[in-house]
């Protein structure tokens, strides 16, 4: 889990939506509200950056939740790249 909160935010700012699974095994399945919460947490940590577009939904022996970046982080995200194309046309220009 740990390598996934590294990365989601990198997902999320270059503007794509992110599906997290947790998959139940054996025993597990009577314990689904512990994986419920875990995905709410991560959701939680994430609030800053993305939406819930699906909040966990349990499919099978698998619980998944669907987020997606705010508009926010998107349009922050597309200036930044309009500003560095133009850093670059303008550095090309001066030589």
């Amino acid at each position: 889990m740990k390598l996934v909160r590294k990365l989601l935010p990198n997902f999320l700012t270059a503007g794509n939506k992110v599906k997290l699974n947790l998959r139940f095994r054996g025993r597990m399945m009577t314990h689904q509200n512990v994986g419920r919460d875990v995905l709410m947490k991560m959701a939680d940590q994430l609030k800053d950056l993305a939406n819930i577009d699906q909040m966990p939904k349990l499919l099978g022996r698998q619980m998944s939740l669907l987020l997606s970046p705010k508009p926010e982080v998107i349009k922050k995200v597309q200036s930044e790249k309009k500003n560095k194309l133009k850093e670059k046309e303008n550095a090309k220009n001066e030589d």
